[in-house]
């Protein structure tokens, strides 16, 4: 059980009464909500605070990460693609979100694009060992070579 579970319309009213969270601005206590509906795995939930939370602050990367996941979670792959696209016009080098998208066109079958996606990962960490080990499946299955 949540501590949402008591009613979402006092749920914001809950941070006035902790310490350092009177502070908080709208889009972060609607992104927060958003996480805890994620970890309880009620995603379409999480989906509709992520996305309050960005109707209030279009650029508030975190809740396009979250809502990409969710969406993923969701097995909606072309809304989760496209929160990674936006993450990416705002912050073209983003990592987590180079690689999560290559995960979703690998998910897709589209492995062009999710090869695409891990070599850019790579051009930026080129050390990084988890995106060589998946561009290699990436490469693999579109080869039609299986494991």
């Amino acid at each position: 059980m949540s501590i949402i579970c008591d009613g979402e319309d006092t749920y914001p009213d809950y941070y006035t009464f902790l310490p350092g969270f009177s502070d908080r601005s709208d889009h972060q206590i609607l992104y927060d909500r958003g996480i805890v509906y994620y970890k309880e795995g009620n995603y379409d939930k999480a989906i509709e605070n992520f996305s309050a939370a960005l109707e209030i602050e279009p650029y508030y990367l975190l809740a396009l990460y979250s809502r990409g996941d969710a969406y993923a979670k969701k097995g909606e792959y072309d809304r989760a693609v496209a929160d990674w696209t936006a993450v990416l016009m705002i912050e073209p080098n983003d990592l987590y979100a180079l690689y999560s998208r290559a995960e979703t066109y690998y998910k897709k079958g589209n492995y062009d694009r999710a090869i695409e996606d891990l070599e850019a990962v790579l051009k930026i960490d080129p050390n990084n060992t988890k995106p060589q080990q998946f561009l290699e499946e990436a490469r693999q299955a579109k080869s039609g070579v299986k494991k």
